[in-house]
């Protein structure tokens, strides 16, 4: 069986869902069977993937421009034909209509729970997009049983097309580093053991804010100091926490 996964998103701006594709590509590098998984990928996502393929997996660099933010599905024009796929998988916001039987995941219905986090446009373009998708794909996998009942609700998707598949974290360690090495890139970095670690793009729904506020409640009501690593990078929106660290006077690193 040979299987293309679409996985041309960047993973500096992509959040949760860049480590979602590079545990993917991590976990079906180890699978032992006959199939063989080609992954469509931006030249960023490529050398992002590059060092977890196992022997079944293998990249293809799309030098096509990539196309606009479009409301609602794509019909193929053929590029994923063109792979000669048995199964396609869209593991994230985008899907195009094809003949090729296919997986789509839509993750959550964040647009809809928490609208305020996006724009007019980009909620309508969402749920037309997931609406269609989850109509057309073969299988809708979703990461929880509450998320599976949240499309099943929104979208009128019959409860045995939507199969419940959690998201592990990859268990690759891509480099086998001495207790020294690891002392002195801490050091590097200003830190030491121990410290919090949150690996999370700085966007509203991921709680940022109530982390921080917690981190500096322990040290009022305790006198813990807990260095505070942030390492999904900066939005919008990292102003708002890098202030409120500054307020409460923690030792942090974004």
């Amino acid at each position: 069986m040979r299987v293309v996964i679409n996985a041309q998103m960047h993973p500096e701006t992509s959040g949760g869902i860049a480590q979602v594709v590079f545990g993917l590509a991590d976990a079906l590098g180890r699978l032992l069977g006959d199939e063989r998984y080609l992954f469509v990928c931006s030249e960023a996502s490529a050398g992002f993937l590059e060092p977890v393929l196992g022997s079944n997996s293998q990249i293809v660099l799309n030098q096509r421009t990539s196309p606009a933010p479009h409301r609602g599905v794509r019909d193929s024009d053929g590029f994923w034909e063109s792979f000669k796929p048995d199964v396609l998988h869209f593991p994230y916001q985008s899907y195009t209509r094809t003949g090729i039987p296919t997986v789509f995941n839509p993750h959550d219905l964040q647009h809809r729970h928490l609208p305020g986090n996006f724009s007019v446009e980009e909620c309508a373009r969402r749920d037309a997009l997931y609406g269609k998708a989850c109509e057309l794909a073969d299988i809708v996998a979703v990461a929880s049983s509450y998320v599976r009942e949240d499309v099943v609700r929104a979208y009128g998707v019959s409860h045995a097309k939507v199969e419940v598949i959690a998201w592990p974290p990859t268990t690759r360690i891509c480099e086998d580093l001495s207790p020294k090495e690891v002392n002195h890139r801490l050091g590097s970095l200003g830190l030491r053991e121990p410290f919090a670690l949150y690996p999370a793009r700085i966007w509203p729904h991921k709680n940022h804010l109530r982390l921080i506020q917690a981190i500096a409640m322990i040290r009022e009501k305790s006198g813990l100091e807990i260095p505070l690593v942030l390492t999904g990078g900066g939005t919008e929106h990292a102003a708002i926490a890098d202030s409120l660290i500054r307020d409460c006077h923690l030792t942090h690193l974004i």
